[in-house]
């Protein structure tokens, strides 16, 4: 492991002789490949980065990025398992290091589809694939300063948002996150990825991810209201335990959190499918009615105000008590 510390160098604007505003920015390359690792700091240099911490073994990544903060992360991913991209997964996912919002970098010597597509399921927030020019690697520089894009999460997720066309329709809301390389190049503490800023950010991803878990659910009662309107209600049984799992998962999610009074609703929705699952056609159409209320009134409670999670609850109540009565009855 080697480290190397400020100098002067070209910014990314690519001119020489004045302050460059990339020297305050600290970055951590990891390549296990002696030449690529050599390359990429030659270019970083290049561009203005002269605090630089290297490594070739990617178990040392965690303790790095615990002990220090960066401001960049460049890494080098090669085909098969390297463990790069579950590394880059675990930053997000705040398994280590201080910012799981730090801009990274991937490189590659191979455009093969299976790693282009780990790469970017990792949650980087770029890809390039070697031989670039350092023109390249100072305009995805530049974008990630300036337009850096919008973070979303999902179960398996959680990195910047690469939706388009049609994906886009969907109502998710993406969350602006705390930029530790705009900061420091801008001297914006605004924007800097400091605890509170870290903490709010994770908290507002986690709340969409279970607004779009409520969505689900709704969405998934509309399929089911929609086979049965179509007469093959008894071909349903899937969808009605995908619903089961689905609920059980939601009220998982919530546990602890400010979503956590949402589990009386997402309790309805189980109990009312597994009443289908259960009974099959027999009251179909009194529990189509309880379902398609209780998926609605967590959907609604999920996105909504305080006076109209009452209103949702109540809704939730009424189904308990029919519950009640069909049990007794």
């Amino acid at each position: 492991m080697t480290k190397s510390r400020q100098g002067q160098g070209t910014g990314p604007g690519g001119s020489s002789g004045v302050r460059n505003e990339l020297t305050a920015a600290s970055v951590l390359l990891f390549d296990a490949r002696h030449y690529a690792r050599r390359q990429a700091r030659i270019a970083l240099n290049t561009l203005g980065f002269w605090s630089i911490v290297d490594t070739h073994e990617i178990d040392r990544v965690p303790d790095l990025l615990n002990d220090q903060r960066f401001e960049l992360i460049v890494a080098g991913i090669a085909e098969g398992d390297d463990g790069v991209a579950a590394m880059v997964q675990n930053v997000r996912r705040q398994a280590f290091g201080r910012d799981p919002f730090v801009p990274i970098i991937l490189t590659a010597w191979s455009p093969a589809a299976e790693l282009v597509t780990a790469a970017i399921n990792s949650g980087a927030d770029d890809l390039l694939i070697w031989p670039f020019s350092i023109n390249q690697l100072r305009s995805r520089i530049k974008t990630l300063i300036r337009a850096r894009k919008k973070f979303v999460i999902t179960d398996s997720y959680l990195g910047p948002d690469r939706r388009f066309g049609a994906g886009r329709s969907e109502k998710f809301e993406c969350v602006d996150v705390p930029n530790a390389l705009k900061a420091t190049v801008e001297e914006d503490n605004s924007i800097d990825a400091n605890d509170t800023a870290v903490r709010s950010a994770m908290e507002r991803l986690q709340s969409e991810k279970i607004r779009s878990e409520a969505r689900r659910i709704n969405q998934l009662t509309e399929s089911v209201l929609q086979m049965f309107g179509a007469g093959k209600g008894a071909n349903c049984i899937n969808y009605v335990l995908s619903l089961i799992k689905l609920a059980e998962q939601f009220q998982q999610s919530i546990a602890g959190s400010s979503f956590a009074h949402l589990a009386e609703l997402a309790l309805s929705v189980e109990n009312v499918a597994k009443a289908m699952r259960e009974q099959g056609d027999a009251g179909s159409l009194r529990n189509l009615r309880l379902l398609e209320n209780a998926a609605q009134a967590l959907q609604v409670a999920a996105d909504a105000d305080e006076s109209v999670v009452d209103t949702a609850f109540g809704i939730s109540a009424e189904i308990r008590k029919l519950g009640d009565r069909r049990s007794t009855g």
